[in-house]
């Protein structure tokens, strides 16, 4: 994972095993794990977790449509289970 990540590997490894041992995104999201987000505009169904800057970890809700509480907010407790989308830089265009 090194050779392919560089010093991004570390944080992407503790990423990996976070995601793996949730049982629900709430275990990601309430503690703000790696600066857990939502992303904004056409990103706006997917996740990110910080890596080495500038690059994220970029998830998405295998569970669709999106769970929501009645106040409109994602019900991360009711998402169990997320796709790896991409490690990018969506900073840039």
């Amino acid at each position: 994972m090194r050779r392919a990540y560089g010093k991004s590997a570390p944080k992407l490894k503790n990423h990996l095993d976070a995601l793996r041992d949730a049982v629900t995104l709430a275990d990601i999201a309430i503690p703000k794990i790696g600066r857990f987000h939502r992303l904004k505009g056409d990103r706006k169904h997917q996740f990110a977790m910080d890596l080495k800057h500038p690059h994220r970890l970029i998830i998405v809700s295998v569970v669709q449509p999106m769970p929501t509480l009645p106040n409109g907010n994602i019900d991360y407790a009711a998402i169990t289970k997320v796709e790896i989308v991409e490690i990018v830089d969506y900073h840039v265009d």
